[in-house]
């Protein structure tokens, strides 16, 4: 027992350090999405059957994480019992879940959960080769090199928030959330700044390079979210304006996530300047009484990044 608490106390010392070292506005958007996601598997969890298929779905991701583990082999290596290791980290991850199944009354899917978690523990690990990325799928071009790198870092994770957002299209709002999540990951796709020689290759002026990357961009993030939105929009015609709304102020935050790289653009550096201003924009979205913010910042941002890319783009003007 004494084994366990002193892993526990080292779990939580870790997660402390990771929240410490999240800036501001993404710790508050990170906790708006665990919120959100919460609220919408307690509303799953009406019946038996939404209660069992979370503790499914649950169990899924835990198995996909424990085959997908780096520390597997070496927990082997250096701990006399680590499946008592791995079942401790699933325990700890299945406490929301089984907290969520006792207040719906379901104890037994509750208690399901945890046995399917030591019996994933007890599973071997084979042993894994290096393998490619997340592969971007063909509708993004080469020259939206942003969005492939970004797709090839976190498109397991996206895909299984855009499957979610079609899991919950019978709910009401479940998928606009999902998307919602979906966009405030592409936020991390324009934080990192090409080098000059990509940046003059297409050898456009200021005005035309951004208008062309803000053109491909927003194409480009219509293609994922308008099928999502015309079912939605079809399954609960009561809220189409929410729809509409949603890709329109979508697309504002892809436009504002454009310039305001290229405002703070400095050739092979992470960008860091200009997050707290997306964070909020990204609220936005959800509480549309930010929108005329989201405009003004689109606009600022705009006139930066048109002057901060001359100094690069001077021979092209």
């Amino acid at each position: 027992m004494y084994y366990n608490k002193a892993f526990l106390k080292f779990r939580f010392r870790q997660f402390g350090k990771i929240v410490r070292d999240i800036p501001v506005p993404y710790l508050v958007i990170l906790t708006g999405m665990a919120v959100f996601l919460l609220c919408g598997i307690y509303a799953f969890m009406d019946n038996l059957t939404g209660a069992a298929m979370t503790g499914g779905c649950f169990l899924l991701l835990i198995w996909l994480l424990h085959l997908r583990r780096n520390d597997f082999h070496f927990s082997q290596l250096v701990e006399e019992k680590p499946q008592q290791v791995f079942f401790m980290d699933y325990w700890l991850l299945s406490v929301p879940v089984f907290i969520l199944e006792i207040i719906r009354g379901y104890y037994w899917v509750g208690l399901g959960v945890w046995i399917g978690c030591w019996l994933i523990s007890l599973q071997e690990q084979p042993v894994r080769r290096v393998q490619k990325g997340f592969s971007p799928p063909r509708f993004i071009p080469e020259k939206a090199f942003e969005y492939r790198t970004g797709v090839r870092k976190y498109g397991w994770l996206m895909l299984v928030i855009y499957g979610s957002a079609y899991a919950g299209l019978s709910l009401p709002y479940v998928s606009l959330v999902s998307l919602w999540f979906l966009t405030c990951i592409m936020a991390e796709f324009f934080c990192y700044s090409e080098p000059t020689s990509i940046l003059c290759a297409q050898e456009l002026p200021a005005n035309r390079f951004l208008h062309r990357k803000l053109n491909l961009y927003i194409r480009l993030y219509f293609i994922p979210m308008m099928p999502v939105c015309l079912l939605y929009t079809l399954l609960h015609p009561a809220h189409w304006w929410l729809a509409v709304l949603f890709v329109l102020l979508g697309s504002l935050n892809i436009a504002l996530m454009v310039v305001s790289k290229y405002a703070a653009y400095l050739p092979n550096t992470r960008i860091t300047g200009g997050q707290i201003a997306i964070s909020i924009s990204l609220f936005g979205i959800l509480f549309p009484v930010l929108a005329p913010l989201t405009l003004l910042l689109l606009i600022k941002k705009y006139i930066t990044a048109r002057r901060n890319l001359i100094q690069y783009l001077y021979a092209y003007n």
